[in-house]
C-alpha cells in the first residue's frame, strides 16, 4: 500500500514539473524549484540544487544523475551531490530552440529528444555525458517533436508527435509503425458529408 509522504521538507509542488530517481541508494525528486534527496533513515527531504523553469526530468547515467532545467539544459551531480551547472558533464541545446521532451540512459551514451515550439522538425542527440554543450551526434525527425524513448537491445525507439514508431538503424530514426491518428477535422468533415447520427 502506498503511504503519503509526511516527511519535512518533502517535494510537495511536483505539479507536472517533477521526477523520480534512485541513485547511489538514495532517492532524489525534482519539483519546480529544487532538486531534493532523501537517504534511508532520513527524518526529512535535503535541497540538493535550485531549479528554474521547465520540466525537470531525471537521468541516471555512468555514476552520475543528470537533470534538466531551464526547458533545454542539462546539469548533473556525482556521488558527491556536487552539482555542475556549466562546463563538462552539461549540455546547453538553448540554441537549437524548444525543450527536452525526454532523456533516456544507453549503454554509452545518453539519448536525449528535443520538441521544437516553432513549427520545425524536432531533433533527437545523442550524447557521451561528458563533453560541454556538445552533442556527439544529432538527428532531425519528421514531426516537431517527440514524446518519450525506450531502448530494446540499447536500441532506441521513439514515439514522435504524430503517432510514428521509429526505431534508430545505426544512421537516422526510422519509421517502423504508426498509431491509428485520425485528426478531429477530418472527423468532423466526415459528419459534415454524411449526416450520421452525432456519437457522443
Amino acid at each position: 500500500p502506498f503511504v503519503q509522504d509526511t516527511l519535512t521538507n518533502s517535494p510537495s509542488d511536483t505539479s507536472n514539473e517533477g521526477d523520480l530517481k534512485l541513485f547511489n541508494k538514495k532517492l532524489y525528486a525534482t519539483q519546480s524549484t529544487k532538486l531534493k534527496r532523501l537517504n534511508s533513515g532520513d527524518t526529512a527531504w535535503v535541497d540538493i540544487a535550485t531549479l528554474t523553469s521547465g520540466v525537470h526530468q531525471l537521468c541516471q547515467y555512468s555514476r552520475r544523475l543528470y537533470f534538466v532545467d531551464l526547458d533545454n539544459v542539462v546539469k548533473s551531480i556525482d556521488t558527491a551531490e556536487t552539482v555542475v551547472t556549466s562546463g563538462d558533464y552539461t549540455l546547453d541545446l538553448s540554441s537549437y530552440g524548444g525543450h527536452i521532451s525526454w532523456i533516456i540512459p544507453g549503454s554509452n551514451r545518453i539519448w536525449i529528444g528535443l520538441t521544437k515550439n516553432n513549427g520545425t522538425r524536432g531533433l533527437i542527440f545523442e550524447w557521451d555525458g561528458v563533453s560541454e554543450n556538445a552533442p556527439n551526434k544529432w538527428y532531425e525527425i519528421e514531426a516537431q517533436g517527440s514524446a518519450g524513448c525506450t531502448l530494446i537491445n540499447d536500441v532506441p525507439y521513439v514515439i514522435d508527435i504524430e503517432g510514428r514508431l521509429l526505431a534508430f538503424n545505426g544512421g537516422s530514426f526510422q519509421e517502423v509503425a504508426r498509431l491509428p491518428i485520425i485528426q478531429y477535422d477530418a472527423l468532423n468533415q466526415a459528419y459534415a458529408s454524411t449526416q450520421s447520427t452525432k456519437i457522443c
